[in-house]
């Protein structure tokens, strides 16, 4: 994770960069929605309560994890996750910071502390951190595509 949160950052020099035929959402929305996810999931992870997590079966769930793939356009990012708002390039900055040290943090849970994904479930520790490396890199692969697609 660390790796990709620096790569995020690396980003920030493209903030503004867009291509509406690659992705409706320009760099700074992608950096924005994927560090609000790391900070909120290991937020989550802390708080749980790893007596009550429930371990189930959720097909889609192990095909993404195990695949790394999540296919382009076919989830909504829930609205806490989803703003509409312009992107405050300093609050980013600020929230990969946070990122850093919620990363950090995570490291020494229990393994069945968890997270309550809205498509998969609960997610335990492992699978968390799975999820959060899967999902970063699909929108770390969106950016290089709009910057790629800026040097042409």
């Amino acid at each position: 994770m660390k790796q990709q949160i620096n790569k995020l950052q690396d980003a920030l020099n493209h903030f503004e960069t867009s291509n509406p035929s690659i992705s409706n959402r320009a760099v700074d929305w992608h950096i924005d929605h994927c560090i609000r996810i790391i900070v909120g999931v290991c937020s989550q992870l802390k708080k749980s309560d790893p007596e009550t997590f429930k371990k189930t079966f959720n097909l889609k769930r192990a095909l993404i994890l195990k695949s790394g793939y999540i296919p382009r356009g076919k989830a909504k990012a829930p609205k806490h996750v989803n703003t509409l708002d312009i992107i405050n390039k300093e609050e980013v900055v600020s929230l990969i910071n946070k990122s850093k040290s919620s990363v950090q943090e995570i490291k020494g849970l229990p393994k069945k502390a968890f997270f309550s994904h809205p498509f998969f479930g609960d997610l335990n520790l492992k699978q968390t951190k799975r999820f959060l490396e899967v999902h970063t890199n699909h929108h770390l692969k969106i950016i290089d595509d709009i910057i790629s697609s800026k040097k042409v």
